[in-house]
C-alpha cells in the first residue's frame, strides 16, 4: 500500500552524494523521523502502539538498506507471536510504500516496528564499499534489458490483452518464475503475487516489489490466474510506470518483450456540422504533432494507456478510457439545444484538461453588445435566517447568479445572439457580499443569521458600492433593526444584605425586558430583542462594562435580586443608564464607597470585652470586618503573617456578642493552631465562652455546640464530622489558614462549603500559593455567586489570563479586590525589626557529586520516557519520586533507600553543623526546618552528641502546645527542629532569631510562612533567615523556578503580591540539565 507525501517531504528516488571522508554514502530518500511519523499515522493508534512495542521488545532482528540507484529499499525480519514476517519499505517519487508478508491491513505493525528500528541505525552503516571500480560500476546507466543469469530463478511479468469490439480492451497481468537455459527462459512456473513477496522464490528488484505490492493491494489473494488491471486513475499510472522499470516484462501471447514509450499520446478533438447539430470525433498524436495512425487499443478504463504499433504509452488529456475509446470509434453528437452549454462550458473545460481542438468555433454564433452587469439583491427570510438571492441585469436581460454559463445564447428577432458575461465584475459583486458578512451557501444564494444578519442590514447593505439594487427589506419581519441604540432606565431598592435591580430598555418607541437584555449581554450579542419583534443595537461601551457583569443574572418578573457582594453589577447598570432611581441612596452609596476603599468602613466602636489594645491598622481591619458582616458579605483577611489576624477576628466576635446577635461561631484551623486560638481567647477575649471540639470523645460534645460563643476545631475533624457540624446554624464560619481549601475538589473544601452559616470569613497570609484557581475555591466558600461555577471561572478568567489577557486580569482584580484586605509588615508595622534573608550555597563533595549525576541521568531517562508514554499530567508521581531522590542526595546521601548512599558524606550537612556551632556560640537561638524527618533525626543525633539542648516537632508529636511553650519560655533550649509540613503554619516561635531552611520547597509561600513563625508582632530583635542550597543541583533550579513563577499571579492581591505556580512540562528540560 502506498501514500502520497506532502510536497515538503518529496524527494528523488535515491540520492548519492560525495563523502570526502572515504566512500560514497547511499541514503534512503525519506527523512527517518518523517517516514516513521507517516507510517504510524496511517497505521492508526492501536497498530502503531503494537509496532512500537515490537520494536522496543527487540522483535526486529534484522534491518538493511539494499540495492542501488532506483533499486533501493529497506527490508527486515520481525518476530511476532512465534512467526517471522518480512516487511519492506521503499519509495516511489512522492510516495512511501510499505509491504509485508502478513495478512493485515497495510501499513501494519511490522512495518512500523521496522521503520522505528531503522531510524535508530546511524546513516554511516549505509555505504557503498569495494573501492572505486565498484563505485563507478554502480553509477553506470542501466542496460535497456537485463539478461537473466543461467539457472538463476528469474521473475517475468506477463501482460495479456483481452480483445473486444471497438478501440477498448482489458489488460491483465500474471507472473512466472523461470530458470533460463541458454537463450531460452524455459516453461516457468506460475506464482501468486503474495507468494512471490512472502518467500524467496526469485530475486526481486524494488520495481518488482512495487508491482507485486499493488497487485496484493487490489487482489489480496494475488492468485496465479490473470489479474485484471482495474484500478483508480492514479494507481494505474503508478503500476504501469513501475512495471516499465522492471527487468523482465513480456506479452503472454507472444513472449515478446513489452516496450514502454515514455512520450505520451495527446488527444485531439474536431467538430463538423451535421444539420443544426454538431458531431465531435477524436484522433491521437505525439506531442510534436505526428498523428498516430493505424490500429490503436485503449487498455484501461481509468487513466488510459494506449497500445499502438506494439508500444505502450500513457494518454494525456483523458481521464476515462471508455469515453476515449467511444470517441475514437464513432464520435458523439451534440444536439442543437445543448449548443449554448457546450460553447459556454465544455470548450473551455476540455481546453484546461489538455485536449487540443482542431476546429475554430468563433463563428458559430453572432456576438451581442458588450454590457456591464448591474447587481440586484432580493432579501427574504427562511426560519430564523436572512436569505439573499443575487442576480445581474445585462441591459434588458436579467441573469441569475446561479447560472454557471459564461456565455448565454439568447434568441432574438435577428436570430441567436451570444452574450458573454463579465465574470470578473460578477465575482467582485459576490466578494462585496462576502465582505459585508453574508455566507455563500450555494451559487447565487447567500445567508446570515443572528448578529451577523443584523450587522448586514445595519452596516453591510448601506456599504455596498454604487449601482446596487435591494428588494424585499420592507417585508422583513424577524430582521428589523432600530436606527438608535438601546438606552436604559434603572430602579434599585436595597435591604440589609440584598439588592433588587430593575432594568428597562428602550429602542426607539419599543421596549425590551430586563430578561432579554441580560440574556443578550451574557450571550455576547450585539443586539437586544424588542417586545415588538425587532432589535435594538447594544452600545459598544456596554460590551466591556455590562457584558461581564451579566453572567449568571437570574431575572424574575423584571427584577434581579442580588447579594450585596454583587454591588458591582448594580453599579455598572446605573452608570450606563440614562435614568436611575435609587431607594435608600445612603445605604447604597456607603456600600459602594467601602468596597472601593476599606478605610471608609466607618467609625465602629471597639467591643468593651477586648482586653488588649489594637494597633491602628488592626482597628481598621476590625471595622472592615464589621462592615462586611452587617451586609452579609464574606471576605478574606489576608494580612501578612504575624500582624494579628486572630485578634482582629476576636474583636469582631466580641462585638457580635455585645450587640446581642449571639449564636455560635465556628473556627476551623490546622491541628497545630487550635491551642493557639484557645490561648488567644483566654488572653484577649475572656468573655467569649469557647469549646475545643476535638479528640476521640468529641461525640459527647455535639449537643453542647450551640451553647458556646466560639467552637474551635481542626480541618481533620471538619472532614470527619461535616454531617454533624452542618446541623448547627452558625453565625460565623471562620477558616484559619484558609489556603487549606485551595483545591475546591478536596473533601475538606466540600465539607467547608456544606456548612450552614449567616456569614463566612477566611484568614490566610497566603491567599494565593500556586495558581488563580485557588481564588475560585476560596470565594466558592465565601460567596458562591461571585465568581460563578468553576467552568465559567476558567472560561472567563483562568484561561484568558494564562494567555496574557490584560482585560480579563483587570476584570478579576476588580471583582475580588473589594473582598480581600491585605497589609504587609513594612506598611503597618515599621517598628518591627527587619527580617534579613540569606542564601548559603554548598558545593557537593566528589563522591556525592558522582552519586548525584548518576541519579540525575537515570531519573531523566525515566521521567522523559514516562511523559512520552503517559503524558505529563499522568507522570507526576514518577516525576516527584525522581525529584525526591535528587533532593535527598543533596541533603544527605544517607537518606537514599536501599543503602545506595551509605558511606558518602554530605557537604551541606557538614556546612550546617559548622554554621550552627558558630551561631550558638554567639548566643542566638535557632529554628531549623526540613521536609525530611530523616534529616531531622540526623540533626537530633548531632545535637545530642554535642550536648546542645534542643526540641523537635513533626507529624508524630502529640503534645505540640507543651513543646512550643517550652521553647518559647526556656532559654536553655537553644534549637527547635521542625518538620515543614507539621510546623510551618499557625505557630508563634518568636524566641528564635535565626531560621534555617535546610532544604528548599517548590512553593515560596510555604517557606515564607515558616520564616514568619519567628518574625511576628512583638519582636525586639531582627530575624535572620538562611536557605541552604546545593549549588548546581535541582535545589538551585527550584529557586530559579520560584522567581520565574512568582510573576504569574502578581496583581491579584491588593498589595500587588503573587506566588509561584505549579511545576509544568516546560520546566523539565531545565530541571534535569547538568
Amino acid at each position: 500500500m502506498s501514500w502520497r507525501l506532502p510536497p515538503a517531504l518529496r524527494f528523488n528516488m535515491i540520492k548519492v552524494r560525495p563523502n570526502f571522508c572515504g566512500g560514497n554514502a547511499l541514503y534512503f530518500p525519506f527523512p527517518k523521523k518523517d517516514a516513521v511519523a507517516t507510517l504510524e499515522a496511517l497505521a492508526g493508534p492501536s497498530e502503531a502502539a503494537r509496532g512500537r512495542a515490537l520494536q522496543q521488545g527487540g522483535a526486529v532482528n534484522s534491518a538493511s538498506l539494499r540495492g542501488g540507484g532506483e533499486e533501493s529499499f529497506i527490508e527486515g525480519n520481525v518476530e511476532d507471536g512465534g512467526k517471522r514476517f518480512r516487511p519492506t519499505l521503499f519509495a516511489e517519487g512522492d510516495r512511501l510504500t510499505a509491504l509485508c508478508t502478513c495478512e493485515g491491513v497495510q501499513p501494519c505493525r511490522h512495518a512500523v516496528a521496522l521503520s522505528r528500528h531503522w531510524a535508530r541505525i546511524p546513516e554511516s552503516r549505509y555505504r557503498v564499499t569495494g573501492g572505486w571500480k565498484n563505485l563507478l560500476e554502480r553509477l553506470a546507466p542501466r542496460k535497456p534489458y537485463a539478461i537473466a543469469r543461467e539457472g538463476e530463478p528469474t521473475l517475468v511479468h506477463y501482460l495479456y490483452i483481452r480483445e473486444s469490439e471497438g478501440a477498448f480492451s482489458e489488460l491483465s497481468i500474471s507472473w512466472r518464475v523461470h530458470k533460463p537455459r541458454g537463450n531460452s527462459l524455459g516453461r516457468g512456473r506460475s506464482h501468486s503475487a503474495f507468494r512471490l513477496l512472502e518467500g524467496e522464490v526469485a530475486r526481486l528488484g524494488v520495481s518488482d516489489r512495487r508491482v507485486l505490492g499493488r497487485a496484493v493491494a487490489f487482489s489480496p489473494s494475488g492468485g496465479t490466474d490473470r489479474l485484471p488491471i482495474d484500478l483508480p486513475s492514479g494507481e494505474i499510472s503508478s503500476l504501469l510506470g513501475a512495471l516499465s522499470l522492471c527487468d523482465h516484462v513480456r506479452w503472454e501471447a507472444t513472449s515478446e518483450r513489452v516496450i514502454f514509450e515514455p512520450v505520451p499520446a495527446i488527444v485531439h478533438i474536431s467538430a463538423k456540422e451535421a444539420g443544426k447539430d454538431i458531431k465531435l470525433s477524436c484522433t491521437l498524436s505525439t506531442p510534436d504533432g505526428r498523428e498516430l495512425k493505424g490500429e490503436k487499443r485503449v487498455l484501461s478504463s481509468a487513466s488510459p494507456w494506449l497500445l499502438h504499433g506494439g508500444v505502450l504509452r500513457e494518454v494525456y488529456g483523458a481521464a476515462d478510457g471508455l469515453a476515449l475509446a467511444t470517441l475514437m470509434d464513432r464520435g458523439v453528437m451534440i444536439p442543437e439545444a445543448d449548443l449554448p452549454s457546450f460553447f459556454s462550458n465544455a470548450v473551455s473545460a476540455l481546453d484546461s484538461w489538455g485536449v487540443i481542438f482542431d476546429t475554430d468555433f468563433s463563428g458559430a454564433l453572432k456576438t451581442g453588445a458588450s454590457l456591464s452587469p448591474v447587481p440586484k439583491l432580493y432579501l427574504s427570510e427562511e426560519g430564523g435566517k436572512l436569505v439573499a438571492f443575487l442576480s445581474f441585469n445585462y441591459g434588458d436581460f436579467e441573469v441569475n447568479a446561479e447560472n454557471p454559463d459564461p456565455v448565454l445564447v439568447i434568441e432574438t428577432g435577428g436570430g441567436r445572439v451570444s452574450l458573454k458575461r463579465d465574470l470578473q465584475e460578477e465575482f467582485a459583486a459576490v466578494k462585496e457580499l462576502l465582505d459585508a458578512g453574508l455566507t455563500l451557501t450555494e451559487p447565487g444564494r447567500f445567508e446570515a443569521a443572528g448578529d451577523t444578519a443584523l450587522d448586514f442590514l445595519r452596516f453591510g447593505a448601506s456599504g455596498l458600492g454604487p449601482g446596487w439594487e435591494l428588494f424585499g427589506r420592507e417585508e422583513l419581519t424577524k430582521h428589523r433593526v432600530t436606527a438608535t441604540p438601546l438606552h436604559l432606565r434603572v430602579k434599585l431598592s436595597a435591604g440589609i444584605d440584598w439588592l433588587d435591580l430593575n432594568v428597562e430598555g428602550y429602542g426607539g418607541e419599543e421596549s425590551a425586558t430586563f430578561a432579554s437584555i441580560a440574556r443578550a449581554l451574557e450571550g455576547g450579542s450585539r443586539y437586544v430583542k424588542l417586545e415588538g419583534g425587532g432589535y435594538a443595537p447594544i452600545p459598544e461601551e456596554w460590551v466591556e462594562t455590562l457584558t461581564p457583569l451579566s453572567a449568571g443574572l437570574k431575572v424574575r418578573e423584571g427584577v434581579a435580586r442580588l447579594p450585596a457582594y454583587r454591588a458591582e453589577v448594580v453599579k455598572g447598570f446605573i452608570e450606563q443608564a440614562k435614568e436611575s432611581e435609587v431607594e435608600d441612596s445612603h445605604r447604597w452609596e456607603s456600600l459602594v464607597s467601602v468596597l472601593a476603599d476599606p478605610e471608609k468602613a466607618g467609625d465602629y466602636p471597639l467591643p468593651k470585652g477586648l482586653s488588649c489594645k489594637l494597633r491602628p491598622y488592626q482597628e481598621r481591619g476590625y471595622r472592615w470586618l464589621r462592615f462586611l458582616g452587617e451586609r452579609g458579605l464574606g471576605g478574606i483577611l489576608a494580612d501578612d503573617m504575624g500582624l494579628g489576624k486572630t485578634v482582629q477576628t476576636l474583636a469582631l466576635l466580641l462585638d457580635i456578642k455585645e450587640r446581642g446577635e449571639g449564636g455560635p461561631n465556628l473556627v476551623v484551623a490546622p491541628t497545630s493552631v487550635v491551642p493557639n486560638w484557645e490561648a488567644e481567647v483566654r488572653s484577649h477575649a475572656p468573655s467569649l465562652t469557647h469549646l475545643r471540639y476535638h479528640g476521640v470523645d468529641r461525640a459527647e460534645l455535639r449537643d453542647e455546640l450551640e451553647k458556646y460563643d466560639l467552637v474551635v476545631t481542626s480541618y481533620a475533624i471538619l472532614r470527619r464530622d461535616a454531617e454533624h457540624l452542618a446541623k448547627v446554624d452558625w453565625c460565623y464560619i471562620i477558616l484559619d489558614e484558609a489556603q487549606t481549601i485551595k483545591n475546591g475538589a478536596t473533601k475538606t473544601a466540600r465539607a467547608a462549603r456544606s456548612l450552614s452559616a449567616r456569614r463566612r470569613l477566611s484568614l490566610t497570609g497566603t491567599p494565593l500559593e500556586n495558581h488563580l484557581g485557588e481564588l475560585w475555591s476560596q470565594f466558592r466558600f465565601l460567596m458562591p455567586e461571585l465568581l460563578g461555577s468553576e467552568r465559567k471561572f476558567a472560561e472567563r478568567y483562568l484561561k484568558p489570563i494564562s494567555q496574557g489577557d490584560a482585560e480579563a486580569a483587570n476584570g478579576l482584580r476588580e471583582r475580588v479586590g473589594p473582598f480581600i484586605l491585605r497589609r504587609l509588615k513594612p506598611e503597618v508595622a515599621p517598628e518591627l525589626p527587619p527580617r534579613i534573608d540569606n542564601v548559603l550555597l554548598s558545593d557537593l563533595g566528589e563522591k556525592q557529586w558522582e552519586l548525584y549525576r548518576a541519579l540525575l541521568a537515570a531519573g531523566r531517562e525515566r521521567v522523559f520516557k514516562t511523559v512520552e508514554e503517559k503524558g505529563f499530567s499522568r507522570s507526576r508521581g514518577c516525576l516527584l519520586d525522581v525529584l525526591t531522590r535528587l533532593r535527598q542526595v543533596c541533603c544527605h546521601p544517607a537518606l537514599l533507600p536501599g543503602g545506595v548512599g551509605a558511606g558518602v558524606s554530605s557537604a551541606k550537612f557538614d556546612q550546617f553543623t559548622q554554621f550552627v556551632s558558630e551561631v550558638l556560640e554567639e548566643g542566638h537561638r535557632i529554628l531549623v526546618y526540613s521536609q525530611f524527618v530523616e534529616v531531622l533525626k540526623l540533626m537530633h543525633g548531632w545535637f545530642e552528641g554535642e550536648g546542645i539542648s534542643h526540641l523537635g516537632l513533626d507529624g508524630r508529636t502529640t503534645n505540640r502546645e507543651d513543646v512550643v511553650g517550652r521553647f518559647q519560655e526556656d532559654e536553655s533550649v537553644r534549637a527547635f527542629l521542625v518538620s515543614l509540613k507539621a510546623g510551618g503554619t499557625g505557630l508563634n516561635l518568636t524566641a528564635a532569631d535565626y531560621v534555617i531552611l535546610f532544604d528548599p520547597w517548590w512553593n515560596p509561600a510555604v517557606e515564607e510562612q515558616a520564616i514568619d513563625r519567628a518574625h511576628r508582632i512583638g519582636r525586639e530583635r531582627a530575624v535572620f533567615s538562611y536557605k541552604m542550597i546545593a549549588a548546581g543541583t535541582v535545589e538551585e533550579k527550584i529557586q530559579a523556578l520560584q522567581q520565574k513563577k512568582r510573576k504569574m499571579t502578581e496583581g491579584f492581591l491588593p498589595t500587588g503580591e503573587g506566588w509561584g505556580g505549579a511545576l509544568e512540562e516546560a520546566d523539565l528540560e531545565e530541571l534535569f540539565k547538568l
